[in-house]
């Protein structure tokens, strides 16, 4: 009788996915087949000789178990099988899984987040239709916190549209920034503290100096050069900052900022560099490790392999010795080293001695006398 197959569904978990580090680390057992299909990145990771891959076990030790539980929840496939069940994807989620759906390559998810987040741009900001916004909510005679609460906010979806390519939420907040640092700029600027320029100046980085001008200027060569624009060209800049010449502007507080922001970002990368090293390094012990416990176990079963030649050549020596001397007879077994045979007793009755010092060495020419 054949035996009955496993099914695909019943199969267990295959890999363990550990998040976090120290004591708030914590393991989940994920399939791999999700995974892959989820995720290029992750498809790669275990598709390949990687230390993960044979190892079962991802580990990723600076992000958030809790946040990796609910990325899990979208591809999990003993739960989305379910007719009921649907994982929510929030602006709150959407903020918090965009940085693992970018890093995992999961376009998909990226662009639901892209989505809701476009839309949460859209309530933050009092929009009405296209390009239209709700002035009285956002002049300073408006003294309601939400005001404050909202423009911090957006600065944020800014910046996380712009580190993550959500083209829907940059061009949404894009358009908001225009409006409160153009066209209303005279009941905004209160607005633009210097912790939200500098997130602007972030934004607009690398900076290019320019020369052979009178006053010194800085030219964005980043993504975002509109908002290096619009700081520049419409006086916002100044005016956020107390009235500061532009050359004043540039050397003392535009300088070292960008200069700051530049050296950070190279540190960051220094950083990153160093953390491949150690992983590579990691996986290079990794696989020293396995080749000595492997020269090792060859090692075990080469001794074992001798012992049991020694074993049976000793076995055949006292075949020889019952075949070539009959039963009662003193047995002699010689053996040849350093060109003198040593007789040893392998037999002994109470008649014969008992010790090798009573057995006589015999010489070779007297032995094939």
């Amino acid at each position: 009788m054949s035996p009955t197959p496993k099914r695909i569904r019943s199969q267990s978990p295959d890999v363990i996915v550990a998040v976090g580090e120290g004591e708030s680390m914590q393991e989940f057992e994920c399939y791999k087949l999700a995974l892959s299909f989820a995720s290029p990145y992750l498809d790669a990771m275990l598709g390949t000789s990687m230390a993960e891959a044979n190892r079962n076990r991802i580990e990723f030790p600076d992000k958030d178990p809790e946040e990796w539980k609910r990325l899990y929840n979208f591809i999990d496939p003993s739960v989305i099988v379910d007719a009921n069940y649907c994982a929510t994807m929030d602006d709150d989620v959407a903020m918090k899984l965009t940085p693992w759906f970018h890093e995992f390559q999961m376009e998909s998810f990226v662009g639901k987040c892209d989505a809701v987040l476009s839309e949460k741009v859209v309530g933050l900001s009092k929009k009405r239709g296209d390009d239209e916004y709700n002035t009285d909510f956002w002049k300073k005679s408006n003294n309601s916190p939400e005001r404050r609460t909202n423009y911090d906010s957006l600065i944020q979806l800014l910046h996380l549209a712009s580190l993550y390519d959500l083209e829907k939420t940059k061009r949404e907040t894009e358009g908001f920034i225009k409006f409160v640092g153009s066209s209303l700029l005279g009941e905004t600027i209160d607005l633009f503290t210097i912790d939200a320029v500098k997130t602007l100046v972030q934004l607009s980085l690398p900076l290019e100096e320019l020369e052979g001008n009178e006053e010194t200027q800085f030219v964005s060569r980043g993504k975002l050069t509109v908002y290096w624009e619009l700081l520049m060209g419409t006086g916002l800049l100044l005016q956020s900052l107390g009235g500061l010449s532009r050359n004043h502007l540039c050397t003392e507080v535009i300088s070292p900022i960008a200069y700051t922001l530049m050296r950070c970002e190279a540190e960051r990368a220094e950083a990153k560099k160093v953390r491949k090293e150690l992983t590579d390094v990691k996986n290079s012990l990794y696989w020293k490790d396995l080749k000595v416990k492997r020269v090792n176990d060859l090692h075990a079963q080469t001794k074992a392999e001798l012992n049991r030649v020694n074993h049976s050549l000793t076995l055949k020596e006292a075949e020889v010795q019952r075949a070539w001397f009959p039963s009662g007879h003193s047995i002699l077994f010689l053996r040849f080293p350093y060109d003198i045979f040593y007789p040893q007793p392998l037999q002994m009755n109470s008649l014969q001695c008992k010790s090798r010092s009573s057995v006589m060495e015999m010489p070779r020419d007297h032995y094939y006398s």
